[in-house]
C-alpha cells in the first residue's frame, strides 16, 4: 500500500527526534557508567522476541501476498533475531562470566558484526525484488517460507561455528580488555556506518509503500550504534554504549509497531 502524507510525516517526526537525541547524547558518550551485566541479556532477549514476531509477521504475509521481496524482509528479521539471541549467550557477565558459548571477548562482537552485515544486505535483497511481480517457489507460498528459512538457519549455523569454534583465526576487536575496542573495531563500525547508509540511498530511490518508508526510519535507526561507537565512543559500559542499545531496541520494535497498526487498521 503506497504511504500516504500522514504517514511520511509521521516518520520524518520519529527520524528528527532519534536524529535530535543522538546530537544531545553524543558530546558526554565517552563518560563510564556502571557497568550492568543483566543489561544486554534482558534488552536483547527482548530484541530477539521483537525480530522473531516481526518473522513470524512477514512470513503471513507471504502467505497472502507470495512476493519474493517479503521473503527477502522476513528472513532478514529472522537472521537478526538469530544473532541477537547468539550474541547474547557469548556476550561476558551474561549468563556466564565468559558467555556460554564462544571466548567471552571477540565472539559477541562478531556476532554483532555478522548481524549488522544480513540486516541491511536483507533490505537491499528485498529493494531490488519488491517491483517484481509474485512468484511462487515450486506452485506453493509454504514451500517459499520452508525455504527460506532452512537456508536461513544453515547460514546462521555456519556463521556461529566461525564466531565460536574458529574464532582465534578471526581478527581480533578487543585485546587484553573486554571494554576498549581495538582500531580494527573502530574501522568495522565506520564500515558498517557507510554499508548502511548506502543500502538507505538505494532505499530512498526506490521508496513507494508504506514498508519502504518504515524501514528507512528503521535503517537510520540502527545508524547512531556505529556512529557513536567510531566517533565519540567505542568502550562498553559508557552512555554512548547504553544508549546504542537503547536505539537498537526502538529500531527493532518500529516495524513490528506499523505491522501490527496496519493490519488493524485494514481489519477494521
Amino acid at each position: 500500500i503506497p504511504a500516504t502524507e500522514g504517514q511520511n510525516r509521521t516518520a520524518i517526526a520519529v527520524i528528527v527526534v532519534l536524529v535530535v537525541v543522538a546530537i544531545l547524547i553524543a558530546p558526554f558518550a565517552h563518560l563510564q557508567l556502571a557497568r550492568l551485566d543483566i543489561f544486554v541479556p534482558v534488552l536483547q532477549t527482548v530484541l530477539a522476541v521483537a525480530d522473531l514476531t516481526t518473522a513470524v509477521l512477514l512470513f503471513a504475509q507471504y502467505l497472502i501476498l507470495p512476493q519474493r521481496a517479503l521473503l527477502a524482509v522476513a528472513s532478514t528479521y529472522l537472521c537478526s533475531a538469530s544473532f541477537a539471541f547468539l550474541q547474547t549467550i557469548t556476550f561476558p557477565g551474561g549468563y556466564g562470566p565468559a558467555g556460554l558459548i564462544g571466548d567471552g571477548t571477540n565472539s559477541p562482537a562478531w556476532f554483532f558484526v555478522y548481524w549488522h552485515v544480513t540486516f541491511p544486505l536483507g533490505i537491499l535483497v528485498y529493494t531490488l525484488l519488491k517491483d517484481r511481480p509474485a512468484k511462487l517457489f515450486g506452485g506453493s507460498s509454504k514451500w517459499g517460507i520452508a525455504l527460506t528459512v532452512s537456508c536461513v538457519l544453515v547460514v546462521v549455523a555456519a556463521l556461529a561455528w566461525l564466531a565460536t569454534a574458529s574464532v582465534a583465526n578471526l581478527p581480533q576487536f578487543y585485546v587484553g580488555s573486554v571494554t576498549q575496542q581495538t582500531r580494527f573495531g573502530n574501522q568495522i563500525n565506520v564500515g558498517l556506518l557507510l554499508w548502511y547508509g548506502l543500502v538507505l540511498v538505494v532505499l530512498l530511490s526506490r521508496r513507494r509503500t508504506i514498508l519502504d518508508v518504515w524501514l528507512i526510519v528503521i535503517l537510520m535507526a540502527w545508524m547512531p550504534n556505529f556512529l557513536v561507537a567510531a566517533i565519540a565512543s567505542s568502550v562498553r559500559f559508557s552512555l554512548g554504549w547504553y544508549a546504542a542499545r537503547g536505539f537498537a531496541l526502538i529500531a527493532s520494535f518500529m516495524l513490528l509497531s506499523v505491522l501490527l497498526t496496519e493490519m488493524t487498521v485494514l481489519y477494521s
